[in-house]
């Protein structure tokens, strides 16, 4: 089993912001909020160190086994979750993920059919081969 790493004091500082916080708030706006990332002076946010570092911690802080809180992510942005958000969260991904595996297996089952003989019931023939993958 993998040791828990323990968490850095920026990820700390970063898990007490969000305890304080009722609202989503947006990666640009803790960056700026914090100073635990340095000043922002790139316009082009999502490729600034700041942003890197700050979702590498948010990670951190959501594989965590000291961090009891659970951390949403959404589109809004971060926030530690109240009970009725978390189970909305959950059965959006639950959906999500259902679907994703639904595609996955349905791309399966046409790789398993790499080069079998594909009969054709109107001739009879049987000399085609269903081709899944380009060579």
């Amino acid at each position: 089993m993998k040791k828990n790493k323990l968490l850095t004091e920026r990820q700390v500082a970063l898990y007490r912001y969000l305890l304080k916080q009722d609202k989503f708030k947006n990666l640009r706006e803790i960056i700026l909020e914090t100073d635990l990332y340095g000043s922002l002076e790139n316009y082009e946010f999502n490729n600034t160190n700041q942003r890197r570092q700050l979702t590498k911690d948010i990670r951190a802080l959501k594989a965590s086994d000291n961090v009891f809180g659970v951390i949403l992510s959404t589109t809004k942005g971060i926030k530690i979750a109240t009970k009725e958000e978390y189970e909305h969260y959950f059965e959006r991904q639950s959906i999500k993920q259902k679907r994703a595996m639904k595609l996955l297996n349905k791309q399966r089952e046409k790789a398993k059919k790499h080069y079998q003989t594909k009969i054709d019931f109107e001739t009879g023939l049987n000399e085609n081969y269903v081709v899944a993958f380009r060579e």
